[in-house]
């Protein structure tokens, strides 16, 4: 008699599992009165593990990196059956990326640029979402050369309708379209080379979702600065906007540190960055302009200048999606974040949607 219950009961959880996802997934494919979207990314790690135990049924949907398309055209996979059915019970949506190796230009020209390596890899990623029954996948190939922006459309397409006729959808993160002039000016932005290969109109057709990578400003650009300057966040997603429409774009939010040490530069938590600030005595300041945590120190090694967001950031930006009327954020990642944001903006998040 127990294990029939139990049986049962597990039976009774994969179906209202079955619904959330499905509910979720139409909200991602249009309706009219949009859910907005909690989605935040996760990696293979233990605090990312911890965060997602504690905090991913407030979230609507996650995508871990479990997918890695080499040269060859080989697809690696990385999937923690662990996190899959902590998934599915939870009734949590999974959503995993697929990257190019390293994010290395030449392996998303080479695998973009034949069309029999595209077919392959479109074929394996079909395979691997019916196989694990996930939601989908996010395409998230960085660093691609503008020469095969048209094959990256086509990649898209494909694997769009090949995930659509199993029930699934398909997001892409795309690189912003600005980076800030050269410091100490950051408070004026230029194109970013690196989004030109997003032909933002033709994927926002294919597309459930496209995700606005708004963060690592600087980091791109290649000097110290803030990860994601509110003013440059907002100029980016108005640049964006011109092509996809605001019900199908998430706005990428940081919950990271960027530590600038000379020519090196470290990302870290929230709780690294704060205990870094206690042990070098140093003063955490909210920037006026910027809307984003810092502070700066010397050491053996010289200047030293620290940004991260809290969770007062991430509200402001959260926020600034909501205003615009967005499908959701997309938060990198699980197991950086401020605690105290759980306990407000992703709360009111999760009460809202019951």
């Amino acid at each position: 008699m127990r294990s029939g219950t139990a049986a049962e009961t597990c039976r009774l959880r994969r179906a209202l599992a079955g619904l959330a996802c499905a509910a979720v997934l139409l909200c991602l494919s249009g309706c009219e009165t949009p859910e907005f979207v909690a989605h935040s990314y996760y990696v293979n790690e233990p605090t990312s593990w911890r965060s997602l135990q504690k905090h991913g049924r407030q979230l609507g949907l996650v995508s871990p990196d479990w997918f890695v398309v080499e040269e060859s055209g080989r697809l690696e996979s990385k999937v923690d059956p662990k996190v899959v059915e902590w998934a599915r019970a939870g009734g949590v949506p999974l959503m995993p990326l697929v990257v190019n190796r390293d994010f290395r230009s030449e392996v998303a020209a080479a695998v973009l640029a034949s069309e029999g390596r595209r077919g392959e890899v479109v074929e394996q990623l079909v395979r691997a979402a019916a196989e694990h029954d996930f939601a989908g996948l996010v395409v998230d190939f960085e660093r691609v050369p503008a020469a095969q922006r048209d094959n990256l459309t086509r990649f898209v397409a494909a694997l769009a309708s090949g995930l659509r006729r199993g029930g699934r959808r398909l997001g892409i993160a795309v690189h912003p379209p600005l980076l800030p002039a050269r410091a100490p000016d950051s408070q004026r932005w230029v194109a970013n080379e690196d989004a030109f290969a997003f032909d933002l109109k033709a994927l926002a057709r294919h597309a459930d979702f496209i995700s606005l990578m708004a963060y690592d400003m600087h980091y791109q650009a290649g000097d110290p600065g803030p990860i994601a300057s509110l003013p440059w966040v907002e100029a980016c997603l108005q640049r964006t906007l011109k092509f996809v429409p605001r019900q199908k774009l998430l706005l990428g939010v940081p919950f990271y540190y960027r530590h600038w040490s000379g020519p090196k530069v470290n990302e870290g938590t929230y709780a690294q960055a704060v205990e870094l600030a206690e042990k070098t005595q140093a003063r955490i300041e909210t920037h006026p302009f910027h809307r984003e945590k810092t502070f700066t120190f010397r050491n053996g090694e010289g200047a030293n200048q620290v940004w991260f967001s809290d969770a007062d950031a991430v509200a402001d930006r959260i926020a600034l999606a909501r205003r615009y009327r967005l499908r959701g954020f997309s938060a990198w990642r699980l197991g950086q974040e401020d605690p105290a944001l759980w306990t407000a903006t992703i709360s009111q998040l999760s009460a809202s949607r019951r």
